[in-house]
């Protein structure tokens, strides 16, 4: 429930803007693909997810959203910043294919715009308790992997049997076993690991964190919510990262691992493979 809310305004969104209902795919190939699931414990499902590849085919775009609160309408948040941030990955992609430092600044300038655009959306709405969303971007390039993220969605990459997480949580866990009070195994159940520093639409300032890293041949990529870790560690998803034939069969077999661990969040994946 919303308080003090124009719910007519808020019935418009939720019907007539948004013409997806947890993802936007505008390609389908092997190499990439993502899907979500609501888990078996919500009622609903506040993740989304775009993904798409650029028109000269050398730049890959996968984004995630996990909506954060503002009385059960982070689905609201996370569609709008996903829809607001593909439109403008559209635009900026027509440009041809950019330099890494290049990609930097627009992700910069599309997640302060999409920042901006949802926090005056919470206050023309008078929302009592502002919907927010986390944010994790991942733009792969033929000799660069671009990631920016704020808040605990993550962004992976698996290399020769081995998983890496590529983002650090925005977190006050994450904080935590930084200053080695807490393991990263005790950071997973602990009752404030739902805590974030950083969100998109909250507050009138976000301070994402960006990285250009090199990329290799066989590299393997995964972009996620916080839902899936609930149930697989590392060495798991590595092994369903690492033995998957494709990006699909990716997707598909660690959802299901997470489902059949509980399914206690809403569950989103992306997973590209390009080579």
């Amino acid at each position: 429930m919303l308080q003090n809310t124009d719910t007519t305004k808020l019935q418009k969104l939720q019907t007539s803007s948004f013409s997806i209902e947890n993802g936007i795919k505008l390609f389908d190939s092997s190499m990439v693909y993502a899907d979500s699931h609501q888990g078996l414990v919500r009622s609903d499902n506040q993740d989304s997810f775009a993904y798409t590849i650029s028109t000269d085919g050398k730049m890959i775009f996968l984004m995630v959203a996990d909506g954060i609160g503002g009385n059960e309408s982070g689905d609201i948040a996370s569609r709008y910043t996903a829809e607001m941030i593909l439109r403008e990955f559209q635009k900026f992609q027509k440009n041809g294919t950019p330099q890494e430092e290049e990609i930097v600044d627009f992700l910069k300038s599309a997640i302060l715009l999409a920042n901006s655009a949802l926090k005056n959306l919470n206050l023309n709405m008078n929302v009592g308790h502002p919907m927010g969303t986390t944010l994790a971007i991942l733009v792969l390039t033929p000799g660069c992997a671009v990631t920016a993220h704020a808040g605990d969605s993550r962004i992976y990459r698996w290399r020769e049997g081995k998983l890496e997480q590529m983002t650090q949580d925005h977190s006050l866990v994450a904080e935590l076993v930084k200053l080695g009070k807490l393991t990263p195994e005790q950071a997973v159940n602990h009752p404030y690991a739902h805590v974030i520093s950083q969100s998109i639409g909250v507050h009138r300032e976000v301070k994402p964190d960006f990285s250009i890293q090199e990329r290799k041949s066989g590299d393997r990529y995964m972009v996620c919510s916080d839902g899936i870790l609930l149930h697989l560690d590392d060495e798991k998803i590595a092994q369903l990262l690492g033995k998957a034939e494709d990006a699909r069969m990716a997707v598909s077999s660690l959802i299901t691992a997470a489902l059949r661990g509980g399914g206690g969040d809403n569950t989103t994946v992306l997973c590209a493979i390009p080579d």
